[in-house]
């Protein structure tokens, strides 16, 4: 088997392997669309789970490693937020999905301000009107999310995960298109 071949086979297996996962990709992203309200919800219950997994190996390493030294505090401290938080989520996942929104709301407009800021002080460079835009967009999106508080809560993570999958996978689709595109146009030199 020559280079070219087996470059044409790997490149084929790419291809492939490219768009099979991003059809899967944009199939999951429409369903957790479709379902986002559940998808949001279970996402506050991984998410909540991880916190109290957490929680567990850090009160572990607690205990396999204190010598009397009273930092350990801390480090208690710390497994209890994670376990406390951790719990609360998994105790009232809904209650999670619409504090983790109000969160996220918050989160968009203060970014939302601070690209603004930097925008307006690299002003002189070329590219200051994206920030300026994307940090427009970004107030935008929280005040949005916020003005709908707390409905959006019931669905919004949901649906942002969901577009992020569809996007995703929509860029593997046209990513194993374009391989087979250059593989077509080197086919059709030789």
């Amino acid at each position: 088997m020559t280079n070219t071949a087996a470059s044409d086979e790997a490149n084929g297996v790419i291809s492939g392997t490219l768009l099979f996962f991003g059809i899967a990709l944009t199939i999951f992203g429409v369903l957790a669309i479709i379902f986002s309200f559940f998808v949001t919800i279970g996402i506050v219950v991984c998410i909540g789970g991880l916190l109290v997994a957490a929680a567990i190996v850090q009160f572990i390493h607690i205990f396999k490693t204190w010598r009397g030294d009273k930092k350990v505090l801390l480090h208690i401290l710390s497994g209890l937020v994670y376990l406390i938080t951790g719990g609360l989520l998994l105790y009232n996942p809904l209650s999670g999905a619409l504090s983790l929104t109000l969160l996220l709301s918050a989160f968009f407009i203060v970014a939302g301000i601070i690209r603004c800021f930097y925008a307006i002080a690299h002003r002189k460079e070329r590219s200051w009107g994206w920030f300026l835009f994307g940090g427009i967009i970004n107030i935008i999106l929280g005040a949005i999310i916020y003005s709908g508080w707390p409905i959006t809560g019931l669905w919004l993570i949901g649906l942002f995960v969901g577009i992020e999958m569809l996007l995703h996978g929509i860029s593997w689709i046209a990513m194993s298109a374009a391989l087979k595109q250059i593989k077509q146009a080197a086919f059709s030199r030789t």
